[in-house]
């Protein structure tokens, strides 16, 4: 669960806040109502992993929210509305979607430049967890059960949870969590279904079809970077951006793949969908590390396939795919529109689709793997 305040201003002023809000926490703790597995409180933003076995979170999170307003506009002397909208919720189906929330929560104060290290941000439930002295409303039966065999809890699991949740969470994982942090939790829920198998993602893939307004977004199930590189267009996408940026900018960007530990792919230039081969040309001078060839789903022929992808599979909004391809929206809609035709009309093109998004399901979790999260 997570909210944030109005226009981004803050909702916690200082020790007093933080404090307050986790006392009515507490509260709904010793009612019996919620469970509070973890929390992360800064500024202008929340993140909570909370658990009600009796189904009263929404009540709960009323209750907290408005009793939080009005002492701060009390303390404050404002009034009107603190929060920019409702808080936001996802359910979590099993240990490992609590493991990545988990750890994205206890990440963000260090993301978020308020501390070096996993466990040195006061106001974060790793605070206590790492020093081993938990408060009795901080929850750590259901943690405990879920992190069975990957770190060892006793009243608090010390350094060793600083250590393991202190393992950073790969860029693609962080950009698919925060794309579908405000996206309804039922969409959420079917792509985390579909993610399973090739059939799945298919039924998926044709009730999304039947979305035609290009200018939402729809939940992600893959970082278009993944994307991308199952479609074998980086090295295309690469050589255009290497004549954009240069040299400098191409260094940089290889640094950051070895620390991703994969190569980084920015989708940004048009020459690779207009036909050209020169994008997966070495610049001159200068040949190219880790060349790709093309893979076996996408030639350069193909840019409704390209263009309906980053909207199904990843979720982006026309005006997103255009600024990331180069292109205008509204090739961006022509593209969109061709591809669903044929996503209709063609059966294997539809089969197509779905094992490329379920080549991408399973290169984001071999990410996850890469980088000891699961």
């Amino acid at each position: 669960m997570w909210g944030r305040g109005v226009s981004q201003r803050a909702i916690f002023g200082g020790r007093h806040d933080h404090r307050y809000f986790l006392s009515r926490l507490a509260w709904q703790v010793r009612a019996g109502r919620i469970e509070v597995i973890a929390y992360a409180l800064l500024t202008n933003h929340y993140h909570l992993v909370l658990r009600s076995r009796a189904g009263q979170l929404a009540e709960v999170m009323q209750e907290v929210l408005a009793q939080h307003t009005r002492r701060f506009n009390r303390r404050n002397g404002r009034t009107g509305p603190l929060y920019e909208r409702r808080y936001g919720s996802r359910r979590l189906l099993d240990a490992d979607e609590m493991d990545i929330a988990v750890r994205y929560v206890e990440q963000n104060p260090v993301q978020a430049r308020m501390a070096a290290r996993v466990g040195e941000y006061p106001y974060a439930s790793a605070f206590h967890q790492v020093r081993g002295r938990l408060p009795p409303w901080l929850s750590d039966a259901a943690l405990q059960r879920m992190t069975s065999g990957r770190i060892e809890h006793r009243g608090g699991a010390g350094p060793a949870y600083a250590e393991y949740y202190g393992r950073v969470l790969p860029d693609e994982w962080r950009w698919l969590y925060e794309h579908n942090l405000w996206l309804p939790e039922r969409e959420a829920t079917r792509a985390e279904l579909a993610r399973n198998s090739s059939p799945a993602m298919l039924e998926w893939l044709q009730e999304r079809a039947r979305n035609a307004d290009g200018r939402l977004k729809l939940t992600a199930l893959a970082d278009p970077r993944v994307l991308l590189t199952v479609l074998g267009c980086a090295d295309r996408v690469d050589g255009e951006r290497d004549r954009a940026e240069g040299p400098a900018s191409r260094a940089g960007a290889r640094e950051v793949g070895r620390r991703r530990g994969s190569e980084a792919v920015t989708a940004a230039g048009p020459t690779w969908l207009a036909g050209s081969a020169a994008g997966s040309a070495a610049t001159a001078g200068e040949p190219r590390g880790n060349a790709r060839s093309p893979g076996p789903y996408c030639g350069s022929s193909e840019p409704a396939l390209v263009a309906g992808l980053l909207r199904q599979g990843c979720g982006l909004a026309h005006g997103e795919i255009a600024a990331r391809l180069g292109l205008s929206a509204s090739r961006i809609s022509e593209l969109c529109t061709e591809h669903g035709v044929r996503f209709r009309r063609d059966p294997g093109y539809a089969q197509r689709c779905a094992e490329i998004l379920t080549a991408c399901a399973q290169v984001m979790r071999e990410r996850l793997c890469h980088a000891g999260v699961t």
